[in-house]
């Protein structure tokens, strides 16, 4: 989830040439440049960047008149339709999508009531699947209940689910992941080589789990109120995390990380150009180098 206010739609358009996918427009970019300036990136309250490439979707949280709700647009020929909001239960914010590549399974945090005698109000994650095109009524993810509130869900290959944890009655998360191990998931480890003593939260982790880049507050190398960082696992560990530097990095907010199928493009949300006054965020995009962290 996008800390602060982290709320962050509109219409997107991006034109490319057919065959080259939706972002082939930016494959020159030398820096960040806003993702559809002007319809998808407008100043606006939303977050997330999940791109479904198999099915050719779109989907984001956009703050609306009193929650926080989850939207997805259509793709094709490089045009993105209005964007609809998604068919869950109205009242309770739900946030922090992730969409799998095959576009049958989603997870999301909300605060919906567990069950019907749940009485913690506390963020979860939820699974939504799609049958016959659309989304079942989402159910919890974890069998048992998971302390704290749960924030960003984002599952691999192995089926290790990798998400944030924000204790009960604190503002500062880290990050877990939750071992998938003979069809049931284990306990929640705390990543101690990537957390700190500050926040960490907004994490992309790469399917076949190599690398992972996150959002983190008040690091020796923070540019801004948050940065971007790239951590690799190497023999079942993960490195020390590695700036993403000041191209990518700004003075504002920059969180919500998302790395397209191909690898060819990072794309993320930055509050960069507003106030604390006005807060508000765009999607930015641009072309990835992975292999120029790895020996630093």
């Amino acid at each position: 989830m996008f800390y602060i206010p982290l709320f962050l739609l509109a219409i997107l358009s991006v034109g490319c040439t057919s065959g080259k996918g939706p972002f082939a427009a930016y494959s020159d970019a030398v820096s960040p440049e806003k993702l559809g300036a002007g319809t998808f990136s407008a100043d606006g309250v939303q977050w997330n960047n999940v791109y479904v490439a198999q099915t050719g979707e779109w989907y984001f949280t956009k703050m609306e008149a009193s929650a926080s709700v989850i939207h997805k647009m259509n793709e094709e020929n490089g045009t993105f339709s209005p964007s609809e909001a998604l068919p869950f239960p109205a009242g309770s914010p739900h946030s922090d999508v992730y969409v799998n590549e095959e576009g049958n399974t989603m997870l999301f945090s909300s605060l919906m009531p567990e069950h019907a005698q749940d009485t913690v109000t506390d963020w979860n994650i939820w699974m939504s699947k799609r049958k016959d095109g659309s989304w079942t009524a989402p159910k919890p993810f974890f069998d048992k209940p998971v302390e704290g509130n749960q924030f960003y869900p984002w599952l691999t290959d192995s089926g290790n689910l990798y998400f944030a944890i924000t204790p009960h009655g604190s503002s500062n998360s880290d990050l877990y992941v939750a071992p998938y191990v003979n069809g049931e998931y284990k306990a929640p480890r705390a990543l101690t080589s990537v957390n700190s003593e500050h926040l960490e939260g907004d994490a992309f982790v790469a399917p076949d789990e190599s690398y992972m880049i996150f959002a983190a507050f008040d690091r020796q190398q923070n540019l801004g109120r948050s940065d971007l960082f790239i951590s690799f696992r190497k023999k079942g560990s993960w490195s020390a995390p590695v700036w993403l530097g000041e191209t990518i990095n700004s003075e504002g907010y920059d969180g919500s990380p998302f790395v397209t199928k191909d690898g060819r493009f990072l794309i993320f949300t930055s509050s960069r150009g507003s106030t604390d006054e006005n807060t508000f965020f765009n999607h930015y995009i641009i072309p990835l180098e992975i292999d120029k962290y790895r020996s630093k």
